[in-house]
């Protein structure tokens, strides 16, 4: 939108002061001025070089302390040229006065209607002290404080987030979430470089992605650019997961593992057994005889086997003895004893 910086006129200047000392301001905008001079505005002037039409359908409000946004509206079928124009007050004085030099900035032709709308910056002088008529068509630029009109950012800018003044429609909205998967999928990592990663959000890496361990979701948290950022990385082919950190110089650290296997897999029976997040299994029961299978069998090996006798007596007593496998536990009692009964205690991966 395009800002003008006007020139105050003594005389204005006098009306303002006027109304001040007296307790009669602001001073009221009325009337908007156009005309073909084109020259450099000088303080003194009470009149347009060269006005050609006057109107009284002008609007205004302020929107910094200084700085008033001016709309004008002529719907007439009058055709003119516009290279200067002023703002006069209800007592018909010549507020401020702008002009081009170069010449003409705008024109208005026959067949259509004249919405110019401004903003102006008053140097000296506050917005405060003017008012205008009426606001029902000023169209201001919008604020957090001020209705009025709003560019809307493009996908880009709303990525960006860095922008203070432009709004966000639902589709650029969604776009700007998308890196953290709301709304859709994770994106792809920019540049197929994890290690370049700047934004905070919800990746997809590949097999070809630099910095990645591999194929699967990459979770980005930028603490502060250049102070530390944090990754972790789920491998969800294999229900695993990794995490990096990075320094304030810069530097990753190595890819550490957090948990690696199937989730955590647990029965607790009278005869049960615990699968851990790293892959260790452990498993009890009550055991008769001289063996007794384990609930699962170890996938890999049994690493220790501990049992423990139930009840009294020379009967009930009983050992391992050595040939416990992954898939039973196995023990050994007195030649001519009675079964014994006894509790296992078994660890494996």
């Amino acid at each position: 939108m395009p800002s003008f910086p006007v020139t105050i006129t003594d005389a204005g200047r006098a009306e303002i002061v006027n109304a001040n000392n007296t307790g009669t301001g602001p001073v009221l905008i009325a009337e908007v001025g156009f005309g073909t001079g084109a020259y450099a505005p000088d303080p003194a002037q009470t009149a347009l070089g060269a006005e050609t039409k006057r109107l009284g359908t002008v609007a205004g409000v302020m929107v910094a302390d200084d700085t008033i946004h001016v709309s004008v509206v002529d719907e007439s079928g009058d055709a003119y040229d516009i290279a200067e124009f002023g703002l006069y007050t209800d007592n018909g004085t010549l507020f401020a006065v702008y002009s081009d030099p170069s010449g003409t900035f705008m024109q208005k032709a026959a067949q259509s209607a004249l919405l110019l709308a401004i903003d102006i910056q008053l140097a000296t002088i506050s917005a405060a002290s003017l008012s205008f008529g009426t606001a029902n068509f000023a169209n201001p630029p919008a604020s957090e404080t001020i209705q009025g009109v709003i560019e809307l950012a493009d996908t880009a800018e709303a990525r960006a987030g860095t922008d203070a003044v432009r709004a966000m429609t639902p589709a650029t909205a969604r776009a700007a979430m998308g890196r953290f998967g709301l709304g859709g999928a994770a994106e792809a990592v920019p540049g197929d470089d994890a290690d370049q990663l700047a934004l905070s959000g919800l990746y997809t890496a590949t097999g070809a992605t630099a910095g990645a361990p591999g194929p699967g979701i990459l979770s980005h948290f930028e603490r502060e650019l250049g102070v530390g950022a944090a990754q972790l990385w789920f491998d969800h082919t294999a229900n695993a997961q990794h995490q990096r950190s990075r320094d304030a110089a810069g530097t990753w650290s190595a890819w550490a593992v957090v948990a690696l296997g199937a989730a955590m897999d647990t029965s607790f029976a009278a005869n049960g057994y615990a699968v851990l997040p790293n892959g260790l299994i452990v498993q009890w029961g009550l055991g008769s005889g001289t063996s007794a299978n384990f609930p699962i069998a170890f996938p890999n090996a049994l690493l220790f086997a501990s049992i423990s006798d139930v009840g009294s007596g020379p009967s009930a007593y009983a050992w391992l003895n050595g040939q416990s496998d992954a898939t039973q536990v196995t023990v050994s009692a007195p030649a001519g004893q009675s079964t014994p009964t006894w509790t296992f205690l078994a660890l494996g991966h």
